[in-house]
């Protein structure tokens, strides 16, 4: 008796993708042949040295950078119609966020609900899902600390935090653990490998050294 591997259709489909930037005889190109597919649930880093164009393929996914020939379908759909049917799909988390220093890490999150959230939400479901967000990102802790004061890691919690108040099927993360020690690196990218696991996201983070 054989065994039949069931068929999976990829949550992200890359196929010959090339970007290209500047004009004329400026013109270069920054990826070049660029093709894979993603199965759902998977946790995947993009990892290379300094310039070999990550950030580039990272922004490519997220919709931020037209490519100049191939294809990127998530779920089937091209990220712009995807994007515009359905804004809040595709998460991206640059590689630098913009936060207001003073701000503690809850009012931080809930101006982030009254920008992503529809108005008709009402207010307890909107307290509900900022208690879920804050123990998926495991940020009760610092809840009532100003931005300023936080840590390295810390800090990217709450951005992913935001990023989740969207409960996007795919994450794109841009250098998520730079500039995080050993140990802040290691932590992260497991509860991201959970997170993927467990809760079925696509997590993309780009990274300049191999998953622990």
């Amino acid at each position: 008796m054989t065994a039949v591997t069931p068929h999976v259709d990829p949550a992200i489909h890359v196929s010959g993708l090339r970007v290209s930037a500047g004009r004329g005889k400026q013109r270069r190109c920054l990826l070049e042949g660029v093709s894979f597919d993603a199965t759902p649930g998977q946790f995947i880093s993009v990892i290379g040295a300094s310039g070999c164009g990550k950030s580039t393929l990272i922004k490519a996914l997220a919709g931020q950078l037209s490519p100049s020939a191939g294809s990127i379908l998530f779920a089937g759909h091209r990220i712009h119609d995807l994007k515009g049917d359905y804004p809040l799909a595709v998460g991206y988390l640059p590689q630098f966020g913009a936060f207001h220093p003073e701000l503690t890490v809850k009012e931080g999150l809930d101006h982030a609900l009254a920008l992503r959230l529809p108005k008709s939400v009402p207010g307890q479901v909107r307290i509900n899902w900022r208690e879920h967000i804050v123990e998926l990102a495991r940020t009760d802790s610092f809840l009532d600390q100003p931005y300023r004061t936080l840590s390295g890691g810390q800090m990217r919690r709450v951005a992913l935090a935001e990023e989740l108040i969207g409960d996007p099927a795919f994450l794109l993360l841009d250098e998520l653990t730079s500039g995080l020690d050993e140990h802040s690196d290691r932590e992260m990218m497991s509860w991201l490998r959970n997170l993927a696991h467990k809760h079925g996201k696509k997590r993309w983070p780009r990274r300049t050294e191999p998953v622990p």
